[in-house]
């Protein structure tokens, strides 16, 4: 998802990934279900990043939501589960099988 997603599904637009200035080194979106919720965390904290936890994501936005951090804080993981939901909502329950 985010700018990542752009490089490799619309490769023909590169330029808009360039636009958005994201750097997959340093920041990298996510989506899945709400239901793997343990197993993605489990995933990246074997992988070495930190859950990332505030008062934010303790209400209504952190049950679809997981950030973590490397601990240099030189990376940042976010993961979406079921939804997008920011200034407006995506609901991926049933896209995340769909390319």
């Amino acid at each position: 998802m985010g700018g990542a997603a752009i490089r490799m599904h619309c490769p023909d637009h590169r330029e808009w990934y360039e636009r958005l200035k994201r750097d997959p080194k340093h920041d990298m979106d996510f989506v899945t279900y709400s239901k793997y919720r343990g197993s993605t965390k489990k995933l990246f904290t074997d992988l070495g990043y930190q859950p990332y936890i505030s008062l934010m994501l303790t209400g209504s936005t952190g049950r679809f939501r997981q950030i973590f951090n490397d601990k240099d804080g030189n990376k940042a993981i976010d993961v979406f589960l079921d939804k997008l939901e920011m200034n407006h909502v995506i609901d991926f329950s049933t896209r995340l099988e769909a390319d």
